[in-house]
């Protein structure tokens, strides 16, 4: 039986990114841990999230594609409580996950993996700018941005040498930049800047704490990157968020 005991709180903070965009995934059980990649339905946004094995109690390895229903586990998660210790067991042949953990014993049923959307292949972009913040200062663009509209534009004044995020509505705006000197890092040789959703972008930011230090690529009408750890390191997770077009209004 393939088998692994994690704490509730690691597989918690492993999921949150993944069910920011989908509420089902293929979940691959591999001899170096846990690993998702996901897109959500309209293809706007993706992440490839990674567990290593070192943040499990026990593990044993397998080479295993498991469907995961999200709003089933993650039910589960929180009726064990973070503090608990959760036994994950595998059985192939009925095609479930036996969890335990707080005195729950809970039979999940799993999706045929055929059944789930394909996973997508989160490109390498060349982009020219480059920056490291603190995940409080990423949502405090997001926050900023929502005062007006349901968009965000997130770019980089070279003259100002400042990381901005505007949000303009009908009648109002609003502007929250960053000096460069009070990122982690900087660096962008060239002006640049995309406009996304804001919806999609609050999901993603919604997960990731304050004090994570989180990696930002960024160019002109192009895709955004975002990576993070997470589990103190022993696990991370990249998200790709797709532009839109300034002409959608």
């Amino acid at each position: 039986m393939t088998t692994a005991i994690v704490s509730v709180d690691t597989i918690q903070e492993f999921i949150d990114p993944v069910s920011a965009l989908v509420d089902e995934c293929k979940l691959h059980w591999t001899p170096d841990g846990f690993e998702i990649r996901a897109v959500d339905p309209a293809n706007v946004a993706m992440t490839h999230t990674r567990l290593s094995r070192d943040a499990f109690e026990s593990y044993t390895d397998a080479d295993a594609t498991l469907g995961i229903p999200i709003d089933d586990l993650e039910d589960v998660l929180k009726f064990a409580g973070s503090n608990e210790l959760l036994h994950i067991d595998y059985v192939e042949r009925q095609q479930t996950l036996d969890l335990q953990a707080g005195g729950l014993n809970y039979d999940l049923g799993l999706i045929d993996p055929g059944a789930i959307r394909q996973e997508p292949e989160i490109p390498e972009l060349d982009l020219p700018g480059e920056f490291v913040l603190e995940g409080e200062q990423l949502s405090k663009y997001a926050d900023a941005a929502d005062m007006v509209d349901d968009k965000i534009t997130l770019g980089f004044d070279l003259d100002s040498e400042t990381l901005y995020a505007d949000g303009i509505g009908d009648t109002n705006s609003a502007r929250y930049a960053i000096p460069g000197d009070d990122l982690i890092m900087g660096s962008c040789p060239e002006e640049v800047a995309s406009m996304y959703s804001l919806d999609y972008l609050s999901d993603m930011v919604g997960v990731i704490d304050d004090d994570a230090e989180v990696r930002l690529e960024l160019g002109s009408d192009y895709p955004c990157l975002f990576a993070f750890d997470i589990v103190e390191g022993h696990g991370n997770v990249r998200y790709q968020l797709a532009p839109r077009i300034a002409t959608e209004d």
